[in-house]
């Protein structure tokens, strides 16, 4: 099993995807017009997004450790 320091970077991702998602629920909800509704979407998600980027960005520089990700290509 990974340690805990390794661990935090998926659990963050997937805290950001649902509350992108709950967001994208809310919306839905409040604005019934398709045509408005696609681009405030578009907007959110690059808000929230962006946003949740800089964070994580932050932690690792207090001092969390990004995952490290081999990619092993078939030969």
């Amino acid at each position: 099993m990974e340690n805990k320091q390794s661990d935090w970077e998926d659990v963050y991702d997937r805290r950001v995807s649902n509350m992108v998602r709950e967001c994208m629920v809310i919306l839905e909800g409040l604005v019934p017009d398709d045509k408005q509704r696609a681009p405030l979407r578009q907007l959110m998600r690059r808000t929230i997004y962006n946003a949740t980027d800089g964070l994580k960005n932050d932690l690792v520089n207090m001092g969390l450790q990004r995952k490290q990700e081999d990619f092993k290509f078939p030969t």
